[in-house]
């Protein structure tokens, strides 16, 4: 707009003398004379710190903004993205908090705060916050499966096993969860669990079928199922079913399957 890159050229001119942390002080002075924080202006500021190559100055302007932009996760990403960068934790620490208390149910907010604890050889800690990712969204498969993919990093198998588990309580014909349960399994040994948990998907695909004929994602998993156990034949006659019906979507996709 006019009115930004007019504040950019003046943040340009300051920069060129030398004085852009006495604008932003100055700034930061009339604030608290008279309020009114503008994001706009601290993009501005974020803009010119990172044409003077100072980083983590950007990366503080760019944090006061994102917090009177609560909604922009693109910005926070760039934030906690920037810290990791230049190697700093403890502003990356400080992003990921500070974005969690804007965006409370956003997984990767915890899953990448875990991950800068556990970098940094506070595991016990990162153990700690990836336990809440089922808390917060406990009735949905994804909590539980993004617990139980860090617990595999983490070397905690049987842990992780429990979790799939649980996620798959939520998602039941979801053959990509499923099958990443199954090769947990076979790593552990546990060969057995594997044949029974296709079983189940196909049940529960089949009823879903029932249920909610219009569908399409139970009629798809269910061919993915089918093949797990070996039944390919069957797998390919059901997706020959599949093909009639009105998806258009997953015409495609049906037909690779279907060869």
């Amino acid at each position: 707009s006019y009115y930004g890159n007019l504040v950019k050229d003046i943040l340009e001119r300051f920069l060129a003398k030398g004085a852009l942390d006495d604008m932003v002080a100055a700034y930061e002075k009339s604030l608290n004379q008279d309020g009114g924080e503008k994001p706009h202006l601290r993009l501005a500021f974020a803009h010119a710190y990172k044409q003077a190559g100072q980083e983590a100055k950007r990366l503080q302007q760019l944090r006061i903004a994102a917090n009177l932009l609560p909604k922009d996760a693109e910005m926070r990403k760039e934030i906690v993205n920037g810290y990791a960068a230049l190697k700093d934790a403890g502003g990356q620490l400080a992003a990921y908090l500070e974005w969690s208390k804007f965006d409370p149910q956003n997984l990767d907010v915890y899953a990448g705060l875990g991950e800068v604890y556990w970098t940094s050889g506070r595991r016990d800690e990162a153990l700690r916050v990836w336990a809440t990712l089922p808390q917060v969204r406990p009735r949905e498969a994804e909590g539980y499966r993004a617990y139980a993919q860090k617990l595999v990093f983490a070397g905690l198998r049987e842990e992780a096993a429990g979790n799939f588990r649980k996620a798959i309580r939520y998602r039941p014909t979801e053959h990509t969860l499923s099958a990443e349960l199954a090769g947990l399994y076979e790593a552990l040994g546990q060969h057995e669990k594997v044949a029974p948990l296709w079983a189940d998907g196909e049940a529960a695909c089949r009823k879903a079928m029932l249920d909610f004929g219009d569908d399409p994602q139970p009629w798809l998993n269910l061919a993915r199922f089918l093949t797990s156990q070996g039944r390919r034949a069957d797998a390919r006659e059901h997706l020959h079913r599949v093909l009639s019906k009105n998806w258009p979507r997953f015409q495609s996709e049906t037909y690779q399957d279907a060869r």
